[in-house]
């Protein structure tokens, strides 16, 4: 009976160390990007109603302060954390203003997680192509951001669009700076 339960432990321990193999690199990739794995959209509709059709997996939003440079334009202060990520897409920004488009931020990589922020696609591109898109809160989640849409010039015109989209903690980027055009005179 001794040996019985010695085989069984060594056995159990074994096992565990096998587990602990095949669940490290797992943990690590998580650990990786310290923090929370939200995912990014493109779908069809409005913010009061997100249709299941996803037109464009944004990707998975990780801590990235670089992202700042294009979706802080204006902002005054830079948030941190920020999480955000850099994706090219199929659509054209016409073909998104066209009709009704979002940007979705869900909690998790999951196009079935809670919407965490969302913003409409619509306007006109300025004169460099550029659009945009402010993500407002959704549910009181905490979170806010941006998503700017602008020339890919890093593919021969595969993907047309560039999406590079950052989101943070509400409030964490202060208020929009008044561009001059904006500003009311005396």
């Amino acid at each position: 009976m001794i040996l019985d339960k010695t085989i069984i432990k060594r056995g159990l321990g074994i096992a565990g160390c096998g587990l602990l193999l095949v669940a490290t690199p797992v943990l690590a990739r998580h650990d990786d990007h310290l923090g929370p794995e939200y995912g990014a959209y493109i779908n069809v509709g409005t913010c009061e109603e997100i249709s299941d059709q996803v037109v464009a997996d944004i990707g998975d939003l990780e801590k990235d302060e670089h992202v700042w440079k294009v979706v802080g334009q204006g902002l005054k202060i830079k948030p941190d954390p920020i999480y955000g990520e850099d994706e090219e897409i199929d659509q054209t920004i016409e073909e998104l203003t066209a009709s009704d488009h979002v940007v979705v931020i869900r909690a998790d990589d999951d196009v079935t997680a809670a919407v965490i922020a969302c913003g409409a696609i619509s306007g006109k591109a300025d004169a460099k192509g550029e659009l945009m898109v402010a993500l407002d809160e959704v549910d009181d989640s905490g979170f806010e951001g941006r998503a700017h849409f602008g020339p890919n010039h890093d593919d021969d015109d595969h993907e047309p669009v560039e999406v590079t989209t950052g989101v943070w903690k509400v409030g964490a980027a202060g208020t929009p700076v008044a561009s001059p055009e904006a500003t009311p005179s005396s």
